[in-house]
């Protein structure tokens, strides 16, 4: 079985990033009308913490752990899949559909 290499540091910058957008997207930016939609009262976000939050934030991080990983695995094997010789950006350029399929190497940066 070949051997993946993971970046674990971007694995974990992204879960990271993933809880900094959910705190910004329901809280920062539209957190006020969410709550409203919702029907949160913002009485009650004082009971919430005291019910077990921090569980429902600690859960949500370690999916966001794993779908990270998961992104990751599929990353490496999509650059394995499409070629590291640039085939990939050569078959789904705009030249591509109107070409006769070859590629020499700066004429094929060059239209594409």
């Amino acid at each position: 079985m070949p051997e993946i290499n993971i970046n674990y540091l971007a694995v974990i910058a992204g879960a990271v990033s993933n809880m900094v957008i959910g705190f910004l997207w329901y809280g920062t930016l539209f957190g006020k009308q969410w709550m409203a939609l919702s029907g949160i009262n913002p009485q009650n976000i004082d009971a919430a913490r005291y019910k077990g939050m921090g569980k429902n934030y600690a859960l949500a991080f370690v999916g966001a752990l794993v779908m990270s990983y998961a992104l990751s695995h599929v990353l490496v094997f999509a650059k394995s899949y499409m070629n590291e010789q640039g085939d990939f950006k050569q078959r789904l350029s705009p030249g591509a559909a109107f070409s006769d399929g070859r590629y020499p190497g700066t004429l094929g940066l060059i239209n594409n």
